[in-house]
């Protein structure tokens, strides 16, 4: 096996750092996706359980007016 020269050292270690740093990025993108997603899911429960409130609070008043 030869041995690595500078230049190759160099090299080597420029092309693990950009690895790196793109995995990183990559992570956080996936992570700011992922948050974004959950805020989403969040919102939309609480507009259905809004909407089940509204209809049972409806039902609610047409049974005491019927009653």
């Amino acid at each position: 096996m030869q041995q690595m020269d500078l230049a190759s050292i160099a090299l080597l270690a420029t092309a693990g750092y950009v690895a790196v740093l793109s995995l990183v990025r990559l992570m956080r993108l996936r992570r700011d996706q992922l948050i974004e997603q959950f805020r989403e899911e969040v919102e939309r429960e609480k507009e259905r359980k809004l909407e089940v409130r509204k209809r049972e609070a409806i039902q609610q008043l047409r049974r005491q007016r019927s009653a």
